[in-house]
């Protein structure tokens, strides 16, 4: 795959998803039961309150999306938490329902549940969300299927978080959090911190089936009641266990779990790359932030560093990233609430280098004292993709993060036929975009929201020189001129 363009618009909708397995379904099925039985005595006892008060709250809504082309138009179908079929016109019915959380006492418990129901050249009906949660003091624990995101953007016009953006179906997840900034005791409120960590289950049609996945976050924030606000996050996710198609069981006991949760490598039953480097399929973000309050609007400044080693982690690859700016209330008016700019770039992948010393790492165009053209191994960072888990950084065919990178199935419906060299999951993962949105009103019941995307794709290095395990016929040419 060599390079090409692509321009989009937005509206409000996304791809979709399948009933979910049945080993999960029995956790949803509950959660939707214990919120049916718990709604009318909420209800009740909220009657007395106004709209705004009121815990309950349910919403349903029909959508549509068109198109003239073989394809629907971009930011029509993803950052939509995989509700629309990105291959045809979708019809989409919605019914949600939920139990907010109380802000005030010690303890509260909330629960929802969203069911889809979708005409399209897939068509489904499901629950797309059903879970529980439960809140003491400044802890929450929930559990079963919900949309989230992990990595800070400015959500309502992002092209996506690089971690986990809004891009893919909701996977069912156990997870204990610390939700929202909380003040360090004895700090005077000027460090406060927020994280989670969660157990969650992979589901779908995938290559290797029955797969787990952890992930965990860890903020510090500072600035107080100043008005400016720092913070920086390390997020980790992990793919791990499964079994092949032939049969063949990864290591999944509590020892290894332990050996994921610390990117540690695996023992003698686990696959060849994962003994080598780290046991499962990682990737994560340094998140990074500035927020500053500008009179009637709010500055927002932040970078996404992806990894997926140790040389990512200490950036060796520190170019790439996502980039982005954004003000709330900018003219002080309705007509612009918000109007933001993004980069991303990811070109680099800490070089084209391999990632290890192996058989044909001195190709004959390099001298014999030269391995590896000169390049630094750990190379090549090939973002969420996996030599292990080939459906890489994914959930039911969609990008968990950024929907920028581009899969075979993608391009099949743009440019049909195309050859990217590339047996990946994702064959476009070096990535050069800019993402501009904004939003408004333009009547007291008439908002809109405007997203347009150029951006460029060079495929993957494994794309590159037809195929070849080394990543250029001419060492001089440097992909990063």
């Amino acid at each position: 795959m060599s390079s090409g363009t692509a321009t989009t618009m937005n509206s409000e909708c996304e791809g979709g998803t399948r009933f979910i397995d049945s080993s999960i379904a029995l956790l949803i099925r509950l959660a939707a039961l214990l919120l049916v039985l718990a709604m009318p005595f909420q209800i009740s006892a909220q009657s007395a309150q106004t709209a705004d008060e009121q815990l309950v709250e349910a919403q349903f809504g029909l959508i549509s999306t068109v198109s003239t082309e073989r394809h629907q138009a971009f930011w029509l179908v993803h950052n939509r938490h995989g509700w629309f079929d990105e291959g045809s016109a979708n019809f989409l019915g919605r019914a949600a329902v939920r139990k907010r959380l109380q802000e005030e006492g010690r303890t509260s418990w909330g629960a929802g549940a969203t069911f889809l129901a979708r005409g399209a050249g897939h068509s489904t009906g499901y629950f797309h969300e059903a879970w529980l949660e439960g809140r003491y003091e400044f802890l929450t624990l929930e559990a079963g299927l919900r949309e989230q995101t992990h990595g800070t953007t400015f959500e309502s016009l992002t092209s996506g978080s690089t971690g986990l953006s809004r891009n893919a179906s909701p996977l069912p997840r156990i997870a204990i959090a610390v939700r929202q900034f909380t003040p360090v005791p004895y700090t005077a409120g000027w460090l406060e911190v927020r994280g989670h960590f969660s157990h969650g289950w992979m589901t779908g049609n995938r290559i290797i089936r029955d797969t787990f996945l952890h992930d965990k976050s860890f903020y510090l924030q500072t600035g107080g009641e100043t008005g400016l606000k720092f913070y920086v996050g390390l997020i980790h996710f992990a793919e791990w266990g499964g079994v092949t198609a032939e049969g063949r069981e990864f290591p999944a006991s509590f020892q290894d779990f332990l050996r994921v949760v610390t990117a540690d490598e695996g023992d003698d039953r686990a696959h060849g790359i994962d003994r080598a480097n780290a046991l499962g399929a990682h990737t994560g973000v340094w998140d990074w932030g500035l927020k500053a309050s500008l009179g009637e609007a709010e500055l927002n400044l932040y970078y996404q560093h992806l990894f997926t080693d140790n040389s990512g982690l200490v950036y060796r690859n520190w170019r790439d990233g996502l980039y982005g700016v954004a003000v709330s209330n900018p003219f002080g008016t309705d007509l612009v609430t918000a109007i933001l700019w993004e980069f991303l770039y990811t070109k680099h992948q800490t070089g084209p280098g391999l990632t290890d010393p192996m058989p044909g790492d001195s190709p004959w165009f390099c001298e014999e004292v030269n391995p590896n053209c000169g390049y630094r191994y750990n190379g090549r960072d090939d973002y969420y993709n996996n030599g292990v888990y080939l459906d890489g950084w994914s959930h039911r065919s969609r990008a968990l993060g950024s929907p920028l990178f581009l899969t075979q199935v993608q391009l099949d419906r743009v440019r049909p036929g195309i050859d990217t060299y590339s047996d990946r999951f994702f064959t476009s993962t070096r990535v050069v975009a800019h993402h501009v949105g904004l939003e408004g009103w333009l009547h007291p019941a008439l908002s809109y929201r405007a997203l347009t995307t150029w951006s460029r794709h060079y495929g993957t290095y494994w794309g590159l020189n037809l195929g070849e395990p080394w990543g250029s016929l001419d060492p001089t040419n440097d992909p990063e001129s």
